[in-house]
């Protein structure tokens, strides 16, 4: 990524240069998307605002999203504003994650296969290591792979069992890039599990 931000392509100033395309940032897009926005009275469109950068996102935007989780959600209580965090892409979240969840060389579980820049966006800052729960194995060659609360348990055991120490389980659903959705139930189990590793802990 520092390769491509010190040498970056451009069409008559750098046409030797290189174009980022691993990095989910819409800079081929900017002379389409900055007019239309600006143009519409959408907002006050400021350029800062499209970028990776810290904070807790606009207010103007956490307060949009309290009011559809809270309406959506079917909340007990109306979600505050202030208690979310929006951030400019799924890199910069699992790193925040990271950082608040782990200490370096702790450990992430994860069902994998998984996209592979998650191992990196929990590495390249924060020194914490993705422990996969592997859905797909030599042990269990099913017709169609899920993730079940063995498979989960399997993959915390041997983390301990080398000396790695669990500090959280992340899970995208539906799953990234098999697609499944994970049912209530197989929620319910993990939640529980996980809960049970909490109260020995404390």
């Amino acid at each position: 990524m520092n390769i491509c931000n010190n040498d970056e392509y451009d069409e008559l100033n750098n046409p030797n240069g290189y174009i980022n395309l691993g990095t989910g940032i819409n800079n081929i897009c900017r002379d389409i998307i900055i007019p239309r926005l600006t143009s519409a009275h959408v907002w006050d469109c400021n350029l800062d605002l499209l970028q990776y950068r810290e904070g807790y996102g606009i207010l103007k935007l956490r307060k949009a999203l309290s009011t559809i989780m809270t309406e959506f959600l079917d909340t007990y209580e109306p979600v505050d504003p202030e208690d979310l965090v929006c951030v400019v892409g799924v890199t910069a979240c699992l790193d925040i994650l990271a950082h608040c969840l782990a200490d370096p060389g702790e450990v992430i579980l994860a069902p994998t296969p998984i996209y592979g820049r998650i191992y990196t966006d929990f590495m390249q800052r924060s020194q914490v290591k993705l422990w996969p729960i592997p859905i797909i194995s030599k042990e269990n060659e099913e017709l169609y792979p899920v993730l079940t609360i063995d498979k989960v348990k399997k993959a915390y055991n041997d983390a301990v069992s080398q000396k790695q120490v669990v500090k959280a389980l992340l899970l995208i659903n539906p799953s990234n890039p098999l697609g499944d959705i994970y049912n209530p139930e197989l929620l319910l189990d993990i939640f529980s599990f996980c809960n049970e590793i909490l109260v020995l802990r404390v």
